[in-house]
């Protein structure tokens, strides 16, 4: 094989490159040579980076590691069974024509991609195909943390606002993120707040400590036995549908409150229950 017939972009002040593999097939029925070459192409100044595969016969790929498109494809191969997508340009074999140039992109459970692989088939001069060749590098990203998607809302001459908890568990069937915000609402005037839980993807709770509807229902649990109660939206597992969201309130011996859990499960691609989120904080003064 001589030189090959993509080379990297040079770097600049504003993109820098980085390769991750090449290969080339010639294709004797059309009379060409299929080339391909993926590599990062970076910000220094950002950080912000993108896949591009070039190619010299076929439409070139350029993939946005961020878009929530990514993520939704994911979402749809996981819940099919599937631990791969296909993305930018592919040509599927057929009966008749066995080239084949594909991009699969690999995640696992938590939908984070993984790796790379990349097909390429073209044909001998009977129509016959050529041997295979195979590109795998690893994800070029660095893995995230989590993201707060929910905004403390901000403090002002009447109204004072204390995040107390945020919790986070994303549902592969429905793609969707089940996000939940508790903060502390206070009246800078009188003192006097409320505990609010925002959502998003489902209604969220607020409890008034100062409501006469609170100590009844301290007495409520009091009597079925429980030492906590549930306050704001809340969903039960079912047998189909093992999601779960519960916002629990727990009292001492003597019905003052102690702390609050927020309790999240979601589903997996095959619909089976993840791991329950949980997350506590001491009741607020």
């Amino acid at each position: 094989m001589g030189d090959p017939l993509i080379t990297l972009p040079k770097d600049s002040d504003r993109a820098v490159h980085k390769e991750l593999g090449y290969f080339e097939s010639h294709d004797a029925i059309a009379k060409k040579d299929y080339a391909y070459l993926a590599f990062t192409e970076t910000n220094p100044d950002t950080g912000k980076w993108y896949l591009q595969i070039k190619a010299t016969c076929t439409a070139h790929t350029k993939l946005d590691p961020d878009h929530p498109s990514v993520r939704t494809n994911m979402s749809k191969a996981a819940v099919e069974g599937k631990d791969y997508i296909i993305f930018g340009f592919n040509f599927p074999t057929k009966d008749d024509d066995p080239r084949l140039v594909e991009n699969r992109l690999y995640f696992d459970n938590d939908l984070a991609p993984i790796r790379v692989v990349m097909d390429l088939q073209t044909r001998n001069e009977d129509g016959s195909p050529t041997d295979k060749q195979t590109i795998e590098f690893n994800w070029p990203g660095e893995p995230k943390g989590p993201e707060q998607l929910l905004a403390l809302p901000k403090s002002n001459d009447r109204k004072e606002y204390i995040q107390l908890a945020y919790l986070n568990s994303y549902d592969v069937m429905v793609d969707k993120d089940y996000a939940y915000l508790a903060y502390q609402e206070k009246d800078v005037a009188s003192g006097k707040w409320v505990l609010r839980i925002t959502a998003k993807c489902t209604a969220g709770g607020m409890v008034d400590p100062a409501h006469p509807s609170f100590v009844n229902n301290v007495n409520a649990a009091k009597d079925k036995g429980d030492d906590y109660w549930v306050f704001g939206f809340n969903l039960v597992s079912k047998d189909d549908d093992p999601r779960l969201v519960e916002n629990r309130l727990f009292y001492d011996g003597d019905g003052n409150p102690t702390k609050v859990e927020i309790h999240v499960i979601t589903r997996n691609g095959d619909g089976s229950a993840k791991p329950e989120l949980v997350e506590a904080f001491d009741w607020p003064s």
